[in-house]
């Protein structure tokens, strides 16, 4: 991964909401980085450096179309009190070795595999586990976890196993219902549909706040997000 010109910087950053955000930064600039334009990522000896210098809070590394890899992020699976994980993680670590370390919060884990995504979906907030192949970024420790490998491995039908076991959504079978009735949805399920669908990771970053790079001002993405909301919400 240090060979690769595909590392940025991040620091906290707080959203319209309040919430902190993991936003990434150009480590030769000091300014925001963006998913899909390589020129705002560095090296990784550069963004190191940058680290100190602009006083961002860790490094990252992005995913590219065509560097070959897919990360996958398991949340909330490890408790630094006891020492374990739970049984989505475990399962995940040991279908197959390869290069997995500790995410910042060190609750979670960062698995890196040589291969392709199996399919549409990159979220299932239900078992905490992502995948992402490209227009995306991890936060990076170099905590490697014990007893995991020093490469990174050639993905064998673990990158499938993975996607169909918890991060693809179970297909339910159609009923027939009273068009009348209205079924009503808590904000939660509906943006776990609408993150899950077929353009759920366009969804996602939007919903995140991350619009730079794709539209031409907050502005435009602003209702580019309504318009999604609009449909998926029946208006």
């Amino acid at each position: 991964l240090t060979s690769r010109k595909q590392w940025v910087c991040w620091r906290l950053v707080p959203d319209k909401d309040g919430k902190d955000k993991k936003m990434p930064f150009n480590p030769i600039t000091g300014r925001p980085a963006a998913s899909n334009n390589p020129a705002t990522w560095a090296d990784y000896a550069t963004a190191a450096g940058a680290v100190e210098r602009y006083g961002f809070t860790g490094l990252g590394f992005m995913f590219s179309k065509d560097d070959g890899l897919v990360g996958v992020d398991v949340d909330h699976c490890y408790d630094p009190a006891t020492q374990t994980f739970n049984d989505t993680a475990k399962a995940i670590i040991a279908r197959q070795p390869t290069y997995i370390e500790f995410s910042p919060s060190g609750t979670g884990v960062h698995l890196f595999y040589k291969g392709r995504m199996p399919g549409n979906g990159n979220k299932n907030t239900k078992t905490g586990a992502e995948m992402y192949e490209h227009t995306r970024y991890f936060t990076m420790t170099g905590k490697k976890l014990d007893g995991a490998s020093e490469t990174i491995a050639e993905d064998n039908g673990t990158l499938k196993w993975i996607h169909e076991t918890y991060i693809r959504s179970p297909k339910r079978q159609k009923k027939k219902s009273n068009k009348n009735a209205a079924v009503p949805l808590s904000d939660d399920a509906l943006l776990e549909i609408a993150q899950n669908a077929e353009n759920g990771e366009a969804f996602s970053k939007l919903w995140a706040g991350s619009w730079q790079g794709d539209y031409a001002s907050q502005s435009e993405a602003d209702m580019a997000l309504c318009c999604r909301l609009a449909f998926w919400s029946g208006k």
